[in-house]
C-alpha cells in the first residue's frame, strides 16, 4: 500500500515573532544612538580604536534593526522524508527524519520532539501570539496524523 503524501494546507509554516523583533529593533536604535554619541563626544580626538568602536556599534545597530539582515526567520517545512525546523535564535535549520521521531509532545509553552537516536528538540512558544500557537499545533497534529507519529497533548503542564 502506497503512503499518501502529507496533505497540509501549507507546505511551509512561517512564524513571525513580533515581541522579539520589537526588542531587537529597540536594541538596534540604542546601539546607533551609542555610536552617534560616542562620535560626538570624541569628535576632535578620535583614535583608531575609537573608529573601531563606532563601526562596531553601528553594525550591531543595523544587524538588530534589520533582524539579522533577514536571517532571523522562524519556519517549519516538511519534505518527503524529513521535517525542517528553523527556530528563532538558531543559526541553521535542523532536519529531523520522520523515521527518527519517537514522539511529539504538545504543551502550552513548548513543543518537544523526542528522537530515537539524537537528543530532544524543544521549540519554545512563549513569545508567539495565540493564533500562531494554534497554527503550529495544527501543523504538528496534521503532520503526526499523515505520517503516523505519536502525538501526546499535555496542555495542563
Amino acid at each position: 500500500m502506497e503512503k499518501t503524501k502529507i496533505n497540509l494546507k501549507m507546505d511551509i509554516l512561517l512564524l513571525d515573532n513580533k515581541p522579539w523583533c520589537y526588542i531587537r529593533f529597540g536594541l538596534g536604535i540604542l546601539s546607533l544612538i551609542a555610536a552617534l554619541s560616542f562620535l560626538l563626544a570624541d569628535l576632535g580626538n578620535l583614535q583608531l580604536f575609537d573608529y573601531f568602536i563606532i563601526v562596531t556599534f553601528t553594525l550591531t545597530g543595523l544587524i538588530h534593526m534589520t533582524n539579522d539582515f533577514g536571517m532571523q526567520k522562524t519556519y517549519l517545512r516538511h519534505n518527503d522524508d524529513c521535517l525542517v525546523i528553523k527556530w528563532i535564535n538558531k543559526f541553521r535549520p535542523q532536519k529531523v527524519n520522520y523515521a527518527e521521531i519517537e514522539s511529539i509532545y504538545l504543551r502550552k509553552a513548548e513543543i518537544i520532539i523526542n528522537q530515537k537516536t539524537n537528543k530532544s528538540i524543544k521549540l519554545k512558544l512563549l513569545t508567539f501570539r495565540v493564533d500562531q500557537k494554534r497554527e503550529t499545533y495544527e501543523f504538528f497534529i496534521k503532520l503526526s496524523h499523515d505520517y503516523e507519529l505519536t502525538l501526546i497533548r499535555q496542555f495542563t503542564l
